[in-house]
């Protein structure tokens, strides 16, 4: 059968994160389905712009909610335009469509603030650039998606990269399972041990990624990612010293002098690992509790059926962090390094003068 984007030489995506906002133009170089069940598109990146104010700071999505109108399109309208631009005079695709999706930092802030967002970039796109980008409807292109979907999209990403997008390959590993960390959710993804067969399955219309879904355990944890979690411990160590004016911080590098932006109070680094561990644990534990219900396992710990037969992927700010002391140290073994060579490390250069 066809689908609407057999005929798409182009499509835009938004990836609305916590820490900021990408996006991207991508050409199709061949048809997504040619035929073939599990025919896969060849897919080209254009172009990637980023969401940036003057300074050149990312500006997450997330961060708009609340403006007016005006103010949402002042700062998206310029990023569009560039986007636009990005797409060749020559392309007989018509309005390419336009999808901006959102992740943890939108769901943290609420469905109605969200909402009004999405409202205002629907109305922008309609008004000044409907002759480039197509938004229709605009409740499915501009969103926020649920963790567990963006556990699948980051699941499919990783595997497409690593060479393992079926159950088996030819050197008869499977897949990857993905640990996620993100600035406002951690994601957490792997098969069970007995999926059901995906065999065969298109895995780019959405019968196909249904049945990948139903196979994999997901697991989204909202507000325990990097930026909210340092938002946490200083929220804690603020309250914990109210009578100090400089606030002794053992996540901060010595010597490291941080204004605190909501209490005022200016946060002193120490360098000291073991006690910026056990504020972060402290923290972990009394999230897990906040948001767990009934049907949610107060814990981090994955079930054995979705762990048992898979290798698991660091992603993101995991990533960032064992590449960047790899780089720094030079004795911390990358890409695999153990949970050992990450705390050795991590105790190593946290305790470096800033001055240094």
């Amino acid at each position: 059968g066809s689908s609407a984007l057999d005929k798409v030489q182009y499509i835009a995506v938004a990836d609305a994160g916590s820490t900021g906002t990408r996006f991207f133009l991508y050409q199709f170089q061949e048809a997504l389905h040619g035929g073939k069940g599990d025919a896969v598109p060849k897919v080209e990146r254009v172009v990637k712009l980023k969401l940036r104010d003057p300074a050149t700071h990312d500006i997450p999505l997330s961060s708009l909610a609340g403006k007016s109108q005006a103010e949402v399109w002042d700062v998206v309208r310029p990023v569009l335009k560039d986007l636009a631009g990005a797409i060749p005079a020559n392309s007989k695709s018509g309005a390419v469509p336009l999808f901006i999706f959102a992740t943890a930092g939108m769901r943290i802030v609420g469905e109605e603030a969200a909402q009004t967002v999405y409202d205002h970039l629907h109305t922008l796109v309609g008004a000044e650039f409907s002759d480039s980008f197509d938004c229709t409807p605009p409740r499915e292109h501009i969103r926020t998606i649920e963790g567990r979907e963006e556990g699948l999209y980051a699941w499919i990403a990783a595997n497409w990269l690593v060479h393992a997008n079926r159950q088996t390959d030819d050197s008869g590993e499977g897949p990857v399972g993905i640990i996620d960390l993100g600035g406002g959710s951690t994601q957490a993804v792997g098969l069970f041990d007995a999926p059901p067969d995906i065999s065969g399955v298109n895995r780019v219309d959405k019968n196909g990624l249904q049945a990948l879904n139903d196979a994999l355990y997901s697991k989204s944890y909202l507000g325990l990612g990097a930026k909210h979690m340092e938002i946490a411990v200083t929220k804690s160590l603020v309250e914990g010293n109210p009578d100090s004016e400089s606030v002794p911080n053992p996540c901060g590098f010595p010597g490291h002098d941080e204004v605190d932006s909501v209490s005022g109070r200016t946060l002193s680094g120490t360098g000291d690992f073991g006690a910026c561990v056990q504020l972060i644990s402290q923290q972990l534990d009394a999230k897990l509790a906040d948001t767990a219900s009934e049907e949610q396992v107060k814990t981090l710990r994955l079930p054995s059926g979705a762990t048992s037969r898979t290798k698991f992927l660091g992603m993101s700010l995991l990533y960032h962090l064992t590449h960047f002391l790899s780089v720094t140290l030079k004795n911390i073994p990358f890409p695999e390094p153990s949970l050992a060579d990450v705390a050795a490390g991590a105790a190593e250069l946290c305790s470096v003068p800033w001055a240094r």
